[in-house]
């Protein structure tokens, strides 16, 4: 089949598929309900328009994430986070004509506009016949490393004769919820690290296909910390590792970090929960020792780790075989060796279930996001 009549094939079974869902959202909506709507509608932009449905910008993932960076909360407007002077086309140019546009302007969505400048519909890159679209990616990730391994200490007696990863929310083991969360996600190649109660968590889940995924173990011996399991892990796979810990509860969309990870060419990204801490004071605007002011009780912002990673090959590489290496020791060392080492906040549900008090508050967390 030409590539022309592959596109127009394309264009049919679009038409026949009915009208597609409607790529725009208000600009009174908030982030949070953005980030909403790009899960419901499988798409990585949605459209701002006004009454008329004329463009006034867009917002992807990465804007929500970097607004979340500067310390915007998700009940901010969606125009403060929106990138007001997108690239757009006419709708009526022609697929070939629209996959052009979005090829010289490095673009993966092209917002479409009727003469008026209303919007008509949104083009994605996936559109696309792969045959017609060069590869901008690098390498999807060989496999998961679910890291179950510890002994859960600070959950005792809970723990006393279960690893934590498998202690019950909502009914189920918490790695079960992982494993099926990945697996939603199409990541379905899982090696999990065990080391306490490791046969209890081996009988469970066996090779793994009665979950629709496939499992292997890594098994230690002595303690390998919270990266040295990664290394066996790995094997000599030349694919990137996503490595995530198995005692947090999260609806963390892994795709979108992925794609983070590759479209900003790290050699290594770790997901970030941000925390905001109430400083109960007013605090003093300073200038050489001169008072220009006070703030009541501002808030201020971190980010911790979610212990969610994706490193690249050379970064499992430099980690020291069969010895104990945390990840905060990577980490340290991809940023002294000159490696590209970036974060990605986490806007969705995530709970790390280390403490009796998190536990007990896992259960009416897993009915409100996962039942």
């Amino acid at each position: 089949m030409s590539d022309r009549n592959a596109l127009a094939s394309r264009e049919m079974r679009a038409d026949d598929a009915g009208p597609p869902p409607d790529p725009t959202i208000a600009p009174r909506a908030s982030l949070r309900d953005a980030m909403v709507a790009l899960d419901q509608l499988g798409t990585h932009m949605v459209v701002v328009v006004d009454a008329g449905r004329r463009c006034m910008g867009t917002v992807t993932d990465g804007d929500i994430r970097r607004a979340i960076l500067r310390g915007l909360s998700l009940d901010a407007g969606v125009e403060e986070a929106m990138t007001r002077d997108p690239t757009v086309a006419p709708a009526e140019l022609s697929l070939k004509e629209q996959l052009e546009v979005m090829l010289a302007s490095e673009v993966d969505q092209l917002p479409l506009l009727d003469i008026d400048g209303r919007v008509t519909g949104l083009r994605q890159l996936v559109d696309f016949p792969r045959s017609r679209v060069r590869s901008r990616r690098r390498k999807e990730p060989g496999r998961v490393v679910l890291l179950a391994g510890g002994e859960g200490q600070r959950l005792r007696p809970l723990t006393a004769a279960t690893p934590k990863p498998m202690l019950c929310v909502g009914g189920r083991p918490l790695l079960e919820t992982l494993v099926e969360g990945l697996a939603d996600r199409g990541l379905c190649r899982i090696t999990i690290a065990v080391k306490y109660l490791g046969d209890c968590i081996e009988s469970y889940f066996g090779d793994g296909g009665s979950f629709g995924v496939e499992i292997g173990y890594v098994r230690e011996t002595t303690s390998l910390g919270t990266a040295g399991p990664v290394r066996l892990a790995a094997g000599g796979d030349d694919a990137p590792v996503l490595v995530v810990n198995g005692d947090i509860l999260t609806t963390f969309n892994y795709r979108r970090f992925i794609e983070h990870h590759q479209q900003s060419n790290n050699h290594m990204s770790l997901a970030m929960v941000p925390i905001d801490t109430e400083i109960p004071y007013g605090v003093l605007q300073l200038d050489d020792w001169e008072v220009n002011g006070i703030v009541e009780k501002p808030q201020e912002r971190c980010f911790v780790s979610a212990g969610i990673y994706l490193l690249e090959p050379e970064v499992v590489r430099g980690i020291e075989p069969d010895e104990r290496v945390d990840m905060p020791d990577v980490i340290a060392g991809a940023v002294a060796d000159g490696l590209k080492v970036g974060g990605f906040p986490v806007m969705e549900f995530w709970r790390d279930i280390g403490h009796h008090d998190d536990y007990a508050a896992a259960g009416k967390d897993y009915e409100e996001h996962f039942a």
